[in-house]
């Protein structure tokens, strides 16, 4: 009966891994962290309370870092998503054949 139910229950570890698309993968770490994230904010939430001294400043400091640190994370979703910069792609023989023979440079030979 053991081994049934073992045969029977879902992957786990490396198992998981392989059977485990992109997306799944996505979803099931995406959905860890985000809780984490939204659990330390209301942890942050909490130094509003009246034991603790703050000033407006502590506040904004504290307000932009979030803001910032939120930002720079979204900002490498929409870079990963961007087409390969010229640079990045760049090959001497694949661009060699396209140059204009105008514009080819004139080599000297070293007698």
């Amino acid at each position: 009966m053991a081994k049934a139910a073992k045969r029977n229950a879902p992957p786990t570890g490396r198992a998981l891994a392989k059977t485990e698309s992109r997306r799944e993968k996505f979803l099931r770490i995406g959905q860890g962290r985000m809780v984490n994230a939204l659990h330390a904010i209301r942890l942050i939430g909490n130094l509003a309370g009246p034991i603790y001294d703050w000033s407006e400043s502590d506040l904004v400091l504290m307000h932009n870092t979030l803001s910032d640190a939120v930002e720079d994370a979204f900002k490498r979703f929409a870079q990963s998503r961007q087409a390969p910069k010229a640079e990045e792609t760049f090959r001497l023989g694949d661009n060699v054949s396209r140059l204009p023979t105008s514009s080819a440079p004139k080599l000297q030979t070293v007698a």
